[in-house]
């Protein structure tokens, strides 16, 4: 059984009992003993025992409690158990039923419990409530007065005598017996006639020949006294030692001087005995419930002691501040090590040992939770401690909760704090890191801007200017020129379109570095493509005599969805390094369907060439930006490297991959591979308007009425475009900004706009909304720039413009365009 088991059981007991300390402070109880009393356990557990049962202050003579004091004070000393006589003790009634007090008689026996040294630890109190006893006593003494008042009145009647429930036996004053009650021979099997005449003590053999007995009715025949309720025991049974209980009192019979003594006896053997065991058992089961009670003070204490050195050296810093001043009772080795202010801090107070914290918030916080008995987390709070005689700024996350004692009382504040100032100022320099990275992204992002703007301005002005050189020249060529002048005016072609591509090249770059490279999604029809591209390097593979072929799977789709232009980009420069490194031998063009679904198809290029050759140490180099196979390389062929970088991040960005082979002095093979949506087929695509260019018309008869509006600021390309224009028969209007655009779009009718983007007044898009949303044209508008990196087709479309074509204009695609535009529109 387990600590809790005895002590239910004790409570259970059916005894009243008891259980003070040696201060007579009560310890536990019985719930029998509660009831009995009228009390409860949580108004009696830890009170004295004198101030629960005090005297009633209604009987000036009461000695209860004086007689209670003296029968305990001699147990303590004696260390022997003690019967105290019947004693009448008034108990206080509850105040729900009246209050006051309410007489009541006890039989009380108080019993030491020793410890294994013979001292006494505590008392046992067991009662018994005898009030009903008492108030048959008193009616019974009363009978037996009137019995005596008849006895002496009226001749003795043994009659009364022998009908008397309780055993008696008449006595004369040789202590004969006289007569005896029916009661008394059933008790002891005795026949009446048997002991009549002979001595009370000669009764069975003599078995009542008892000292106490003879003593008693000896003293009472010597001094004429009667006795009451006095206790003995005896071995009358063969069973088991008995106790009775005997009162004598003296009758007289009217017509004989002879006294003549009624001796009453009460056997409480049964009683006692229940009783004294009742008392051993309970007395045994408290000794154990002590034993359990010693055992789990003892893990108590062990498990206290384990738990302060846990405390002790727990790697949270922790101390237990009591009082209003706070003074530390206990602090364990981290939170010394915390503070820095040495070993000795027990009984110093809180603001003694941490004065440069006084003006701070924490003696505040720690009076609150004091006062309050709310706990406080802080999380990360400043407190510059002086540490070791150096002033530092500590963080800490913490706790103040209060702390309470055994009876629910908050007697100080027990802290728990955790150092985390390695961690803040890591944070901080974190949160530092991220602002400075924020900062230099910033910077850098308003450099790309202004890089990008720097590349857009320089676009502008440099392709503007080109747009003049390479239009006129294309002009000069359909004139009548001798053969020097065809041929220097070509030379002049051949280097603008030399330079135009230098720059697109140099302007895809900075816009792949940007993250501006943004790409077409648009249908397109790849045979064509790839006939327009190979037929542009006809002249060249003629010039070199070098042998070439062409392959393009018939399984392909014929229409694909993606950036034509930017395929165009990729094969013409992958062609011009072929055609550059290649002297004598072939070049062979294979275009492969790799595999499609309903969806997709993925389709391979290679170029395959019998030039010069890389050096395998060199083949992935190559691909870097402004690098060539060698210094010979760039000596021998000229070039820039930015070719092959152009490919691959073009190639990359659309989710292709490179292809390169190569050995040097025998040839190489580069191409891609990469992956286009499937179109629909070509009778929905005209219906959708998705076949970007229609052919060029051939006179002028169908373009006689069609007038053209030509907005741009500069003269050289509004006369380039007069004369482009001219020659195919337009009717042009010119216009020198998009002002002067919309005066002239509200006065006539126009079939269609050719709309500058950079311009003063009002810029091409300004007007192109203008046009749109507020005169609400739906004229056909092809945007002109001269600005490829920033030449946002979404743009264009987002302010209404059907078309886009950037400087240098090429004639053909312009009037292709417009072709397929007013071909649209009617």
């Amino acid at each position: 059984m387990t600590s809790n088991d005895y002590i239910d059981f004790f409570k259970q007991s059916p005894a009243m009992s008891l259980v003070m300390d040696t201060n007579f402070k009560i310890v536990t109880v019985t719930n029998s003993y509660l009831k009995v009393t009228m009390t409860t356990r949580e108004n009696i557990i830890d009170k004295n025992v004198f101030d629960i049962f005090p005297d009633n202050p209604e009987e000036e003579l009461a000695k209860s409690t004086t007689n209670l004091r003296a029968s305990l004070n001699r147990v303590l000393e004696n260390k022997t158990e003690e019967r105290m006589e019947d004693i009448k003790y008034d108990i206080q009634k509850p105040t729900s039923e009246g209050g006051g007090f309410e007489g009541r008689y006890w039989r009380i026996i108080n019993s030491p419990i020793l410890d294994s040294d013979n001292n006494v630890t505590h008392i046992i109190q067991v009662v018994e409530d005898i009030t009903n006893n008492k108030k048959l006593l008193s009616n019974n003494i009363k009978l037996k007065k009137n019995i005596k008042l008849l006895a002496e009145s009226y001749e003795f009647s043994e009659e009364i005598i022998a009908t008397m429930m309780e055993p008696m036996l008449v006595l004369n004053e040789d202590l004969k017996i006289k007569s005896a009650s029916n009661s008394f021979c059933r008790k002891y099997s005795i026949y009446k006639e048997e002991i009549e005449g002979i001595s009370v003590f000669d009764i069975d053999n003599r078995k009542w020949d008892l000292p106490e007995l003879r003593d008693l009715l000896n003293k009472m025949l010597s001094k004429s006294i009667n006795f009451h309720k006095v206790e003995i025991a005896y071995d009358i049974s063969t069973i088991a030692p008995q106790t009775i209980v005997v009162s004598a009192n003296y009758i007289f019979q009217k017509t004989h001087d002879e006294k003549t003594i009624l001796l009453a006896i009460q056997d409480v053997s049964e009683v006692r005995r229940l009783s004294l065991e009742l008392q051993n058992k309970e007395k045994r089961e408290f000794e154990k419930l002590l034993e359990i009670q010693k055992k789990a003070s003892k893990e108590i204490e062990d498990s206290n002691k384990r738990f302060n050195m846990i405390l002790l050296q727990s790697p949270f810093a922790i101390a237990i501040l009591k009082g209003k001043d706070m003074v530390i009772s206990l602090a364990n080795d981290s939170i010394k090590a915390m503070w820095g202010k040495g070993q000795n801090l027990e009984g110093q107070r809180f603001n003694d040992v941490l004065p440069e914290l006084i003006d701070k918030e924490f003696p505040l916080l720690l009076d609150n939770v004091f006062t309050t008995g709310i706990p406080f987390f802080g999380n990360e709070l400043l407190a510059p401690i002086i540490h070791d005689g150096e002033l530092r700024d500590a963080y800490f996350n913490f706790v103040y909760q209060p702390y309470y004692e055994a009876d629910e009382t908050i007697s100080g504040v027990t802290i728990i704090a955790y150092d985390v100032t390695p961690q803040v100022l890591v944070k901080n320099e974190l949160v530092e890191s991220k602002i400075n990275a924020e900062i230099k992204t910033k910077i850098a992002e308003e450099a790309v801007i202004s890089k990008q703007q720097f590349l857009s301005n320089m676009s502008h002005e440099i392709r503007t200017p080109m747009n003049a050189i390479i239009g006129f020249t294309n002009v000069i060529l359909k004139t009548n020129l001798d053969e020097s002048q065809t041929a220097y005016i070509s030379a002049i072609k051949e280097s603008g379109d030399a330079l135009i591509i230098l720059i697109n090249d140099i302007l895809d770059i900075a816009k792949v570095d940007a993250g501006k490279m943004t790409f077409d999604h648009t249908p397109f029809k790849l045979s064509k493509s790839i006939t327009t591209i190979l037929h542009l390097f006809e002249q060249k593979i003629k010039e070199k005599n070098i042998e070439f072929f062409h392959e393009c799977d018939d399984s392909i789709p014929k229409f694909l969805i993606g950036d034509p232009m930017r395929l165009r980009q990729i094969i013409l420069n992958l062609m011009s390094n072929a055609i550059k490194f290649t002297s004598k031998g072939k070049i062979s063009v294979t275009i492969q369907l790799l595999n499609q679904d309903n969806n997709k198809a993925t389709i391979e290029f290679l170029i395959t060439d019998t030039g010069i050759g890389v050096p395998q140490d060199r083949l992935g180099q190559i691909f870097n930006n402004f690098e060539q196979a060698s210094k010979a390389t760039s000596s021998s062929y000229g070039g820039t490297g930015l070719g092959l970088a152009i490919v691959k991040q073009l190639v990359e960005l659309q989710g292709g991959s490179i292809i390169a082979k190569s050995e040097e002095g025998t040839g190489s093979t580069f191409g891609f591979i990469m992956s286009f949506e499937k179109s629909i087929s070509e009778e929905e695509a005209i219906k959708e308007d998705i076949i970007p260019l229609l052919p060029i018309p051939q006179n002028k008869s169908t373009t006689e009425k069609i007038k053209v509006l030509v907005v741009e600021d500069m003269t050289l390309n509004q006369l380039l475009l007069k004369i482009i224009l001219l020659d195919f028969g337009y009717e042009i209007d010119v216009a020198d900004n998009g002002k002067i655009a919309i005066e002239k779009f509200q006065k006539n009718n126009y079939d269609i706009v050719l709309m500058d983007l950079q311009m003063p007044e009002m810029n091409g898009f300004e007007a192109t909304s203008y046009i749109r949303d507020i005169l609400k044209s739906e004229t056909p508008i092809i945007a002109l720039t001269a600005d490829v990196t920033t030449a946002d087709v979404d743009k264009c479309k987002a302010v209404g413009m059907n078309d886009y074509i950037s400087k240098p204009i090429d004639e053909k695609s312009l009037l292709s365009k417009i072709n397929r535009h007013i071909c649209k529109l009617n």
